[in-house]
């Protein structure tokens, strides 16, 4: 029984100390400028899920060299998961400038701020 009661503080310890680490590192990761020299055009079509957006975007660069946009692209899933961006995106063509960061875009495209 006092095993049981260990580990279940140590889960309960761990999972206190992991999950406000793990939402800083996302959100430093969403808020981390995009690798862009000059201003690009991002558009959103209809029908286009966040996934598919996200990886639209891995495949054209935006989000950095691998590494960096195999994080950027799970920190922005993760984040929809606790924000519903995914549910609110909105058609059309977003313009992104040297030095937007992925929580740029994706407020942009929550608003709707289009071109």
């Amino acid at each position: 029984m006092r095993r049981i009661i260990r580990f279940l503080f140590l889960l309960v310890l761990l999972l206190v100390v992991a999950v406000p680490v793990a939402g800083i590192w996302i959100n430093s990761n969403l808020h981390d400028p995009l690798p862009l020299k000059q201003a690009r055009l991002v558009q959103v079509t209809p029908g286009m899920g966040f996934n598919r957006f996200l990886f639209r975007l891995r495949e054209q660069g935006l989000l950095g060299d691998a590494r960096e946009a195999h994080v950027r692209y799970w920190g922005a899933r993760v984040y929809s998961l606790f924000t519903g961006v995914a549910g609110r995106m909105h058609v059309g063509e977003y313009q992104l400038q040297p030095g937007d960061s992925l929580q740029t875009l994706l407020d942009k495209i929550e608003k709707g701020q289009v071109l």
